[in-house]
């Protein structure tokens, strides 16, 4: 059942039903709120019911006892100059008294009458949600709505610069750029190691220019937070803000969320937190206006096939239909770009189906010598590397004795690997042949003799005696060949 704003105003009872039972009229749905960055100028300007910012207001004396009307709007994000009429309209329903007169009507300190204490807790009941008042859903609607289309991406030479760190071509970096300039699914592929989570980080610096994150939109009687500070990043300009900005809106650099496999579930529709007992925004809401990047996408095959389901029902009417544990549901505007990052090609995902509505595919799993060596030396040699050619002609006969594609993650991983060896014996990183070998050994899992440095050559885990060491007659497991001595 979809949720329905337009509802008839209603009374609050102020006490338990009966024959003296005393009835305000504080009840009716408030037009919509302004559309601007504006802070509302009158109770109508909110967007809110009446009787949902009167719950929402007493339960803010859960974390201030005695707060004054200036502290309270504050919270709420607010113009203290809309509570006064609020407070005074509370106080003669019995809800709140105050305790403590101020110079001015908006310092006056307010503390729950018994009646607002009983109905705190019920509103509690409903929704522990205790922050800014929530923005309404046409409110953000129109928010998202304006913002289609106005995402910005770097241009091609901007682009290539970002990937250079990349094993990417000239060909597939403006394929790249032509997929996110449009709408619709990006999908990397590739086997583990050929670099997709590298790929992933560099894209999540791509995004340019700003957006507003309500804190919370108000869904019928439920309210979800949308606005994260694990995952949003607020504007300078936002902490600098003068007092006629909505405060419920937050200006965020353009949001990019990052996410795992393990993750999917929340992808789908708001999931109550049971610490806090507050429905969260799923991962594709609050990535509004942005890019969501899901990292090993084909990890859980079941939840895979259905994100791509319903992805594609979001990419041909552009609305999402999220669902409440209660089974009621609501449709919310989508906008942003999707990347998805698998070890299998689209085609075992989602098949043809699929194919055709990605805006763009990079394929890592065929991965030629010769960008690959030129990525490897390119990539050593911006760490000091003395003799990057060599590095790179060694680690491609490492993946070949060992029977794995050329995998870029892996050339990065050794890097690391020596990087926190060197810092573990306390010395400066010194990037040649024997500290490569050295965290070959570590990466893989094979013993290092003590007394000397580690072998180059290895064959699935077996590890052969050095070259200039071997005895007469050995075989080198390389060639195959008798070892002769020089």
């Amino acid at each position: 059942m979809n949720v329905q704003l337009q509802r008839p105003a209603q009374a609050i009872v102020t006490q338990e039903p009966g024959p003296s039972s005393k009835v305000v009229e504080l009840g009716g749905y408030l037009p919509a709120d302004n559309h601007g960055s504006v802070a509302p100028r009158a109770l109508a300007d909110i967007g809110l019911r009446r009787g949902a910012l009167i719950d929402l207001t007493l339960k803010h004396f859960y974390v201030e006892v005695k707060p004054s009307t200036l502290v309270l709007a504050a919270r709420l994000g607010l113009p203290a100059t809309l509570l006064v009429p609020l407070f005074e309209c509370m106080r003669r329903a019995g809800l709140v008294e105050p305790v403590e007169a101020g110079p001015l009507p908006h310092e006056r300190v307010w503390a729950l009458a018994s009646e607002g204490r009983r109905r705190a807790a019920r509103a509690m009941d409903v929704s522990r949600y205790v922050g800014p008042a929530p923005v309404s859903l046409e409110a953000y609607r129109r928010e998202i709505g304006r913002d289609i289309g106005q995402i910005g991406w770097p241009r091609p030479a901007a682009l290539a610069e970002l990937l250079k760190q990349t094993c990417l071509d000239s060909h597939q970096v403006d394929a790249l750029g032509t997929a996110f300039a449009g709408e619709g699914l990006i999908f990397i592929h590739g086997p583990s190691g050929s670099g997709k989570t590298h790929m992933l980080k560099l894209l999540s610096s791509m995004l340019t220019g700003s957006i507003r994150v309500p804190h919370a939109i108000a869904v019928g009687e439920s309210i979800l937070e949308v606005f994260d500070p694990r995952l949003h990043r607020p504007c300078a300009e936002s902490a600098q803000a003068g007092t006629n900005v909505d405060r419920r809106w937050v200006s965020c650099l353009r949001p990019t969320i990052r996410v795992g496999s393990e993750t999917l579930k929340q992808l789908f529709d708001p999931h109550l937190d049971g610490g806090s007992g507050r429905y969260s925004a799923p991962h594709q809401v609050k990535a509004n206006g942005g890019m969501l990047l899901i990292d090993d996408f084909d990890a859980n095959r079941p939840q895979a096939a259905q994100l791509i389901d319903r992805w594609r029902a979001l990419l041909e009417t552009g609305v999402d239909r999220l669902r409440f544990p209660d089974g009621s549901a609501v449709d919310l505007p989508v906008s942003g770009r999707m990347v998805l990052a698998a070890s299998l090609a689209p085609e075992a995902l989602g098949g043809e189906a699929l194919v055709r509505r990605l805006a763009g595919r990079v394929d890592l799993a065929r991965l030629p010598e010769c960008v690959y060596r030129a990525w490897v030396e390119r990539l050593y040699t911006l760490q000091g590397c003395a003799s990057p050619r060599e590095l790179s002609g060694w680690l491609v006969d490492m993946h070949r004795s060992a029977g794995l594609p050329l995998a870029p993650g892996v050339a990065v991983r050794l890097l690391q690997i020596a990087a926190d060896g060197a810092r573990y014996r306390g010395e400066s990183l010194n990037l040649d042949r024997v500290a490569l070998e050295r965290a070959w050994h570590v990466h893989r899992g094979l013993p290092i003799q003590a007394g000397r440095p580690p072998d180059a050559s290895l064959r699935r885990g077996t590890i052969a005696t050095p070259q200039h060491r071997r005895a007469p007659g050995s075989i080198d497991v390389r060639s195959r060949q008798p070892h002769q001595p020089a």
